[in-house]
């Protein structure tokens, strides 16, 4: 299907009349007075047919100081050059409106198509319908009273009529005034735009700084971590050290001195007293042999330092040669060993 750039329409929906009424639609919310000032407005010099001058806002009834000399000219129409006619249009977009307009003034203009100049102006009524008020000229005529004028840059300035509420004559100068408000409507949306993109950098500019001495917090980690990283190593290192150091003393502490038992065994016993058994488990010494007198033997034996929970877990018996056979249970702490350990 070959594509009509001008026919904007999607499933039977006009797109471009959509497009339209929210131009319109944007277009009279300028006219609300918190948007008012949005609206750019250029000084104009208007030459009335007296000869005197006038300063008006735009092509407005509101008056202005005097601007530079290069501001924007408009000449104001005889009255006797102008037919206005009065319109009640309904409540149309501006497209739409205008082409309402066009067609009223192509049928009531007494002048030929290419002689005919106009302008229309509008204003809401309280029914909702507009009022609408049409001026046409002839352009021989209009081209005349500016050479009576002797104005030879006939092209530089708008035409106006009716002085009150100027209507603008189109096909004249008015594209200057035009593209001098589309200039001063671009500053402002520039500058609105600056001062809220202003404003956005103020209420975000906390958020950047915590964000930014956030990332410089993890560049400073990421730097004392790279910097410590060997001392990091080190102190691992000594607490796996430290830690053999430990199970070394642990399993020292639980372990009997076996060179410390026999030289104090060897120091108690007498020369008639002799071992038959020695057996060591964990911390507790068991042993067994024959003496002239067990119970003494045991006696000393509990006495002395470093043998401690000294027990014997049989009777003691006489043997047939006079010697009698003991067993003895105890527990050996070398003091010097263990504060060493220590």
């Amino acid at each position: 299907m070959a594509f009509d750039a001008g026919n904007l329409s999607l499933f039977g929906l006009d797109l471009g009349r959509g497009w339209r009424t929210l131009r319109q639609g944007w277009s009279d919310a300028l006219d609300w007075p918190l948007f008012r000032w949005f609206r750019p407005v250029v000084p104009v010099r208007v030459q009335l047919p007296d000869g005197s001058t006038q300063w008006r806002a735009g092509a407005s009834a509101r008056a202005t100081p005097p601007a530079k000399e290069n501001s924007i000219q408009a000449v104001l129409l005889p009255d006797d050059l102008v037919l206005f006619r009065d319109l009640v249009c309904p409540d149309l977009v501006l497209s739409d409106l205008q082409q309402a307009v066009a067609l009223q003034a192509r049928e009531h203009s007494p002048f030929g198509a290419d002689e005919l100049v106009w302008g229309w102006r509008a204003s809401e009524r309280e029914d909702g319908c507009q009022d609408v008020r049409l001026a046409l000229c002839s352009r021989a005529h209009v081209e005349k009273y500016l050479l009576s004028l002797d104005q030879t840059a006939a092209g530089s300035q708008e035409i106006w009529a009716d002085l009150g509420l100027p209507i603008v004559i189109a096909g004249f100068g008015e594209a200057r005034r035009e593209r001098a408000c589309a200039r001063q409507r671009i500053g402002m949306v520039f500058s609105v735009a600056l001062l809220v993109l202003m404003l956005l950098s103020l209420v975000a500019m906390p958020f950047l700084l915590k964000r930014a001495q956030v990332f410089d917090a993890q560049a400073r980690h990421v730097l004392l971590v790279n910097e410590t990283a060997q001392v990091v190593a080190d102190r691992e290192a000594l607490l796996k050290a430290m830690a053999r150091v430990n199970a070394v003393k642990a399993q020292l502490r639980g372990q009997v001195d076996l060179p410390a038992v026999l030289e104090a065994l060897t120091r108690i016993f007498p020369d008639t007293a002799f071992l038959n058994r020695f057996e060591v488990s964990g911390d507790r010494v068991r042993i067994g042999g024959f003496a002239d007198n067990a119970a003494a033997l045991v006696e000393t034996l509990g006495a002395q330092a470093g043998f401690r929970d000294v027990r014997t877990p049989s009777a003691i018996s006489r043997r047939s040669d006079g010697k009698e056979s003991f067993s003895v249970e105890f527990i050996y702490r070398n003091e010097k060993n263990a504060v060493a350990v220590q």
